[in-house]
């Protein structure tokens, strides 16, 4: 099949909600499109209702994950990291430090190696790997991306931050917060939130500030599936995902997540 003509199927696992979408040709114009309830079994999602929806789709799968599902962990540039083996170890040695043996059966992945650059180490469940996969062998689809949303999302819009800056990104149950200093990612918080998030919010936001050492740089905020609270004396910038081909993320929420990736 020709990348040019290649069919493309988007899934975003949210914290409450799983959100899928065809993509056609090589802009990747959007087709039918489905949603319903995220289950989770032994701890891995259950996609039976998105197979039975897909059938035998053919092409690629990317998939974004929300912030809900996975960790982050900054590993500081260090020439010895240049080596992905040890890079990994460390990473792990993170997620182990802060997770403790929850971390043992998480699969982690690191961005790619750029010299005097720190990398973002992403770890998810190894159940939820084998789940995905398992979708894409019975549709007939090539995995091509796990993507974490808050990378999906920064992806769709850094270039309305400045290089230093603080997103506070919020989704049903989940707050993760991250610090850009000089364009790089610097450190991450994430947190869950409660169900009356809204008139909490600038207190999580500002004990997360505190965590970062961050009261002096500039916070934007986004929330693609909310509308926006009152954030009273908190100073932020709200920001929306702005319109990408063929959708407009104020009025098609289900492609705006999906489309992030």
């Amino acid at each position: 099949m020709s990348l040019l003509s290649a069919e493309r199927v988007r899934l975003a696992v949210g914290a409450e909600r799983i959100d899928c979408v065809r993509l056609h040709g090589w802009r990747g114009k959007p087709g039918e499109s489905m949603s319903c309830a995220l289950a989770l079994q032994d701890g891995a999602p259950q996609f039976a209702e998105v197979g039975e929806w897909l059938g035998k789709a053919g092409g690629r799968l990317e998939v974004v994950v929300s912030n809900t599902w996975v960790r982050y962990a900054i590993v500081p540039w260090q020439d010895a990291l240049g080596n992905e083996a040890l890079a990994i170890d460390f990473a792990r040695a993170l997620f182990q430090q802060q997770y403790g043996d929850a971390s043992t059966g998480w699969r982690v992945t690191l961005t790619p190696f750029y010299p005097r650059r720190p990398r973002v180490a992403v770890a998810l469940d190894e159940r939820w790997f084998a789940a995905i996969e398992a979708l894409a062998a019975r549709c007939g689809l090539r995995l091509t991306a796990v993507r974490p949303s808050l990378a999906a999302v920064l992806g769709r819009i850094s270039r309305q931050l400045p290089q230093d800056a603080l997103l506070a990104m919020v989704e049903p149950r989940r707050l993760a917060m991250l610090q850009l200093a000089q364009g790089q990612w610097h450190s991450v918080h994430n947190r869950m939130l409660p169900a009356n998030w809204a008139l909490h919010l600038p207190g999580f936001i500002t004990q997360a500030r505190a965590a970062l050492g961050a009261f002096n740089t500039p916070l934007f905020i986004i929330a693609p599936q909310h509308d926006r609270p009152d954030l009273g004396l908190l100073q932020g910038t709200w920001l929306r995902l702005p319109p990408g081909s063929h959708f407009d993320p104020r009025r098609d929420q289900v492609l705006s997540m999906c489309l992030g990736v």
